[in-house]
């Protein structure tokens, strides 16, 4: 078996990764959810 160390990170050692600005754009607002709304609904129906 080998030896694994566990230790607590801490915050120094967390790192924050942001999406890019169009994914932001596309999923992170509500006036996209309708495009998404209807690309959900024909693509379940098929």
């Amino acid at each position: 078996m080998s030896n694994l160390q566990i230790r607590k990170a801490s915050r120094q050692d967390v790192k924050s990764i942001q999406d890019p600005p169009i994914t932001q754009a596309l999923f992170g607002t509500v006036r996209w959810a309708w495009v998404w709304l209807i690309l959900r609904l024909y693509v379940g129906y098929e």
